[in-house]
């Protein structure tokens, strides 16, 4: 009966310590924060076993075996939060990526040229490079194995293009273009080559300067 109360006291002790040390971090080097809550965690842990502990020589009451148990379930929760942690962060880049090409794709697109798409890709390839370097410098806090850094820069790079492939729905749309188009005309007609608003007069070719903005 003695034994059965100590084996309870010590998982309850087991479900405090993870209780007390529950490993959330922000900005932070990940792999070094849980080593050390792991290791406060264990030391909390063996101190408050071997004052509970009646007996070193009976087995079936030590407590080194609940030990083991705990540094177990360290090791699956600290796993399960690198994989929170690295999700959360690959989000977070994913967010910046979208910001950081929002504004210079919708310029590129608004203002047309020749180079329009190679503009559009060099600024693509830029941001995405900026994107693999804040990975790699965060993963690096992480102890990611370099084929969890493939498989995760593969997976940006998809979310990359396909946020890409967005933004120019989203801007080349029937209603977006149509709404372009009036806009370029209106402005074509109402303003000479000189950029200045023109001031209609009864002479003036008003079908000419229409259809010379249309043209345009």
């Amino acid at each position: 009966m003695l034994a059965a109360l100590f084996v309870g006291q010590l998982q309850n002790l087991h479900k405090a310590c993870l209780l007390r040390n529950p490993m959330h971090i922000d900005g932070y080097n990940f792999a070094e924060v849980v080593g050390k809550a792991c290791a406060c965690c264990e030391i909390r842990f063996s101190k408050s076993a071997k004052e509970t502990d009646v007996s070193d020589e009976d087995t079936a009451w030590n407590w080194v075996q609940e030990l083991r148990l705990l540094e177990e379930e360290l090791r699956r929760v600290a796993e399960q939060l690198r994989k929170d942690e690295t999700k959360k962060m690959i989000n977070t880049i994913e967010r910046s990526f979208k910001e950081l090409i929002s504004e210079p794709v919708d310029l590129l697109l608004n203002k047309a040229s020749p180079d329009m798409w190679d503009s559009i890709r060099w600024t693509f390839k830029e941001t995405l490079v900026k994107a693999d370097t804040s990975y790699l410098t965060t993963a690096k806090g992480f102890d990611c194995t370099v084929e969890e850094n493939a498989v995760t820069l593969a997976s940006l790079h998809k979310r990359a293009w396909i946020a890409l492939r967005a933004k120019i729905d989203e801007q080349t749309v029937d209603n977006v273009i149509l709404g372009k188009l009036c806009a370029c005309l209106e402005e074509h007609f109402r303003c000479d080559d000189a950029g200045v608003p023109r001031v209609w007069k009864p002479e003036d070719d008003i079908d000419g300067a229409f259809k010379k903005a249309k043209d345009q």
